[in-house]
């Protein structure tokens, strides 16, 4: 009599297991999964857009040299605290369990465009980064140009990846509508 309690209680034990494994790794659970990462991170842009904004009134306001490498410092700083967020939520991502290959390929997509912000806001960093080596005023009348030029690719590339991690949210919430019907 014990053997066949303790028979059943594996029994049910194993059909619980599987039961709460296959929730886990249902379309819906993994699209819930993917929107409670992209949501913990959705301040990072507004954050991030709220500290450049301090930093170009700062250098709006700029008198001397010293001031507008206090301002290539706060952005530099905003992008150096995004970068390590993106990498966060890289990490999240990667690290989410999801069976499902068209919700995976969204994934892949969305952290490819994600690498891709990264690597393009590290340029821009690099190129302000040439605004606070300068030593005088007349070494950042040289080094202008290699700032603007290097400055506008990394905002036209950000610009574009906004616009492919936009396409991408939309068709993974497209998805994931048809999941939980």
């Amino acid at each position: 009599m014990t053997l066949q309690k303790t028979t059943f209680q594996k029994t049910v034990l194993t059909l619980f297991l599987v039961l709460l494994l296959s929730s886990c790794s249902s379309p819906a659970s993994q699209c819930k999964q993917f929107a409670d990462v992209t949501q913990h991170y959705q301040p990072l842009r507004e954050e991030f857009e709220a500290s450049i904004k301090s930093a170009q009134v700062k250098a709006s306001g700029a008198k001397n040299l010293k001031d507008v490498q206090a301002a290539a410092t706060d952005y530099n700083a905003a992008v150096n605290a995004t970068t390590g967020k993106l990498d966060d939520m890289t990490q999240d991502l990667s690290g989410l369990n999801i069976t499902d290959s068209q919700l995976n390929e969204y994934r892949e997509s969305y952290v490819t465009a994600l690498t891709g912000s990264k690597a393009s806001l590290s340029t821009a960093s690099e190129a302000m980064q040439l605004v606070i080596d300068v030593k005088t005023e007349d070494a950042l009348r040289d080094v202008f140009n290699t700032y603007q030029t290097k400055g506008n690719r990394a905002y036209d590339d950000i610009l574009r990846l906004d616009t492919k991690e936009s396409a991408i949210v939309k068709q993974v919430n497209d998805y994931c509508a048809q999941s939980f019907k």
